[in-house]
């Protein structure tokens, strides 16, 4: 069995994956720790594994401080072979990027298991504590992308900048013209965001003169993805499997 980790800045993602599927047999989660929290999620990941033969690891890593300690615990705490997913690796990738050492690894694993699993030009969208959009073409070619704050990251920046204000859950509010400042926040998180999203399809499809396939991905995909005004694909393992496909290129036995 192989150990897959998506090393998220405000989560990690976790997958057991047999040597055959890239779907892990079984995922959990937890936040990311920085290095002195570290012990409790040693002692959390090894009971989370405990009865699976696990012989070796990979991992993306989005923290760049924490990728050298997770592969030194995999190898001396977990005893396995273990192998750091950077640009340097084979993924059948042609990476249009100024510097592509700077890209984040997060990116290019999503990039490799959509041209896995779909086929087309990609427009993928990674919706976590970041949103990201990543234009990925049918020859395998990573044409580059949007960053932004991410739907939490956003609220909480509202409430960590402005007084006063009520704090409330990200939800699909039942009116778009709000009557109270909760109902305004909910209204102006959820609205604002649909929009935005659709707009920059609609502008990167313009810009790319190409029809692009839409892939969600990240702890918000369902709740976006259902909202949009055109047809996406939601795929919330598609980062893990990503790893599990870049594991198959560059097996550490």
């Amino acid at each position: 069995m192989i150990l897959g980790f998506d090393i998220g800045n405000s989560r990690t993602s976790v997958g057991i994956f047999s040597q055959l599927g890239v779907v892990p047999e079984k995922r959990f989660h937890y936040p990311t720790e920085k290095k002195f929290l570290i012990k409790k999620t040693i002692s959390f990941i090894k009971e989370e594994i405990k009865g699976y033969q696990i012989k070796e690891a990979i991992f993306s890593c989005s923290v760049p401080e924490l990728a050298p300690f997770y592969k030194k615990i995999l190898i001396s705490s977990f005893r396995l072979k273990t192998l750091e997913i950077s640009a340097k690796l084979k993924l059948n990738l042609k990476i249009n990027y100024q510097n592509p050492k700077k890209l984040g690894v997060d990116r290019l694993v999503n990039a490799v298991a959509c041209l896995n699993e779909y086929q087309g030009n990609f427009l993928i969208i990674d919706l976590g504590t970041a949103t990201t959009f990543c234009l990925v073409l049918a020859d395998g070619s990573f044409e580059g992308g949007l960053i932004l704050p991410g739907i939490k990251t956003s609220l909480d920046s509202l409430f960590y900048n402005a007084s006063h204000l009520p704090k409330i859950k990200v939800t699909k509010p039942k009116e778009m013209i709000a009557k109270d400042s909760k109902g305004s926040i909910e209204a102006g998180l959820f609205y604002g965001q649909v929009s935005l999203i659709e707009g920059l399809i609609a502008k990167i499809e313009k810009k790319s003169k190409k029809k692009l396939q839409v892939v969600l991905t990240g702890g918000f995909a369902e709740f976006i993805g259902e909202n949009l005004n055109r047809s996406v694909i939601i795929d919330p393992f598609l980062t893990l499997k990503g790893i599990k496909y870049i594991y198959d290129l560059n097996k550490v036995h």
